[in-house]
Order: C-alpha cells, then structure tokens, then sequence
C-alpha cells in the first residue's frame, strides 16, 4: 500500500486497518507512539525515510511490539472464550502468557519511545485517540460502507464517537496536570528563593567573622 507523504518513500503496511498520519522524522519517536496509539495494534508498519535507512534494530522492535501487543490482545479473548466455555484453568494460563507478553511490549516500547513525562504522555494519547476519530475510523467506515459490510461500518461509526470522548477526556486532564505542575514550579521557585537568601546570609556572617 502507498501512503502520499513527502517525507516517506514508501510505507507498507500488513493486515491494513487503517490509513496512517503524517510523520515528522525529526519526531520520530513521539509520532511512532502516537502512531501505535492511533492504528490498530494488529498493524506491522515498516517506515522507509526517503534517502535515508531507518535502523534494523527500530524495525525489528517496531515489529516486536506489535507482535508482543497483538499477542496480549489475543490471549486475553482467548482467556475469556475459554472461561465463558467452562475452562478455567485454561483461561487462566491465557491470562498468565498475556502478563509476560504485555511486560515484553513495554520493554519494546521504552527502547523505542524512551520515558516520556506525565505531559508527553497525555499528548500522545490525545494524539492517538484524534487520529482514530478523524482518520482512521472514518477511513475504515467508508471501506466498510463500500464493501457493504454495514456491521463493520457500524462499529466503526462507535468507535469514533468513543475515540472522540477519550480524546476530550485525556485533554482535561492535560489541562489539570499543566495547571499543577505551573503551580508546583511557582512553589518550588519560592523554595529556591528562599534557600538563595539563606545561603547570602551564612555567607555574609561568615564574612564577619573572618
């Protein structure tokens, strides 16, 4: 599949669920995770930057995090299927694997995406969750609609109302967070103020007693 985007060359995309935002490859590990955020987790995404050669190492983890993530994904509705059958032991060994691949994914994820803080976070996830309400989503209803798989198309319609809410949501709380930390900065500006005018005074009666 071709995606138009001048910075890209070509970006191919397996069991496609959706089309994929612009990329800023000056920003590449903040959109991947928005990206990540934004696409179905089932997606096996390989970036080629026009002139350049992204790291094998950044593919293959881009790779293992999808795989880990799908995996998680996976085992818990088999979890769940198994325990709706009457097989709790094997749900429970589902839920068990899910754990680790979840703890795999994470691991993928830090190398790619780094620690971003409180705020980096909510903005991936307001990122993310615009993305599925304004493209992805809609992208996948017109297909559906097109293929006249109206159930599909359906879910799709739900989705984006959903991602839409979450959206709203991770902003507000964007919002507060922002408001806090400017407040914890002012008090943390005062404490250094003070500890500054401490410091002046032992040094000026240290001054005295020379």
């Amino acid at each position: 599949m071709k995606v138009e985007n001048s910075n890209f060359e070509e970006c191919r995309v397996s069991d496609t669920q959706s089309i994929l935002p612009n990329i800023d490859i000056e920003k590449y590990h903040h959109n991947f995770a928005r990206n990540l955020m934004g696409c179905a987790i089932d997606i096996h995404v390989v970036f080629t930057p026009i002139g350049d050669i992204m790291s094998v190492t950044m593919k293959n983890l881009e790779t293992a995090l999808a795989g880990e993530s799908m995996a998680h994904i996976k085992y818990r509705y088999f979890a769940k299927l198994a325990r709706e059958a009457g097989f709790e032991d094997v749900a429970a060994h589902f839920e068990h694997t899910a754990n680790q691949e979840i703890i795999h994914a994470w691991s993928h994820l830090e190398l790619l995406v780094g620690k971003p803080s409180v705020v980096e976070s909510l903005q991936m996830a307001i990122d993310g969750e615009t993305h599925e309400y304004t493209q992805m989503y809609p992208t996948m209803m017109s297909q559906a609609e097109h293929e006249k798989n109206f159930t599909a198309a359906q879910e799709a319609a739900e989705q984006i109302e959903e991602s839409k809410d979450h959206a709203r949501q991770f902003a507000e709380v964007l919002a507060k967070a922002e408001k806090r930390f400017a407040a914890l900065a002012k008090v943390e500006k005062r404490h250094a103020e003070a500890y500054q005018k401490v410091m002046q005074d032992v040094i000026a009666k240290e001054s005295v007693n020379v």
